[in-house]
């Protein structure tokens, strides 16, 4: 096996390794400064959005970048005459201009769940099982089969007159005063009690628009009880 051979360097050849180090080449050539990332603050800052399809986006009710992330490339390119890939690299731009959809830090993203709020439902058991009540900066959506009551909770208070009597109680109070008066009918899986002398106030919708809020003669109240609250 041969042996290795021991390799003595001398301080000054040192000092000259270290010299050299420290040396640049120049090459001649120039470095190509990066190219800044275009701000978007505006529609007509998104790629591909000038003024006239900013317009057209607008007048369709996306006035914002927040509203232009959530749409899908299918509604831009039918409102803005756009293609599809077109319409996706809009929204995408728009997302991350808008910080949606984008990734954050976990300590980022538990220091923005700290800050959101609850909203009572006015039932303090559905309040129990959504962990306080409704979250703000979110939507929350109540689902279920047709006539299965995602209305109203039993114990949600109402607003409504009587012979120009105005009465604050929960549904269920109301309900139960008035089964008493007028008895109940059996209606579908529930019970329905007529409540003709009363009035209560609505949403005046006129083609899905809230036009304002309007008093209105109420016929029946309606009881089915559910069955489970999934």
């Amino acid at each position: 096996m041969a042996r290795k051979k021991k390799v003595e360097i001398s301080e000054d050849e040192i000092k000259e390794l270290d010299e050299f180090e420290e040396l640049t080449i120049d090459t001649g050539v120039t470095e190509i400064p990066k190219k800044k990332k275009k701000e978007i603050k505006t529609l007509e800052d998104l790629p591909g959005v000038g003024p006239a399809t900013a317009e057209k986006l607008r007048e369709a009710g996306y006035d914002s970048l927040e509203a232009i992330a959530v749409a899908s490339p299918i509604e831009l390119k039918e409102i803005a005459g756009i293609s599809e890939g077109a319409a996706l690299k809009i929204i995408q731009a728009a997302r991350e201009a808008a910080n949606i959809g984008t990734f954050i830090r976990a300590d980022e993203y538990l220091q923005k769940r700290q800050s959101i709020g609850r909203i009572s439902t006015g039932s303090k058991s559905l309040d129990k099982l959504l962990g306080g009540g409704i979250e703000t900066q979110a939507i929350t959506e109540v689902f279920g089969e047709f006539g299965s009551g995602k209305c109203f909770a039993r114990d949600t208070p109402v607003y409504y007159e009587n012979d120009a009597v105005v009465h604050f109680e929960t549904i269920e109070e109301m309900y139960e005063k008035y089964a008493k008066l007028n008895g109940e009918i059996p209606f579908d899986d529930g019970y329905a009690v007529p409540v003709d002398t009363v009035s209560v106030y609505t949403l005046d919708l006129i083609a899905g628009i809230n036009s304002g809020i309007r008093k209105t003669k109420a016929a029946y109240i309606y009881k089915e009880k559910v069955k489970k609250l999934a």
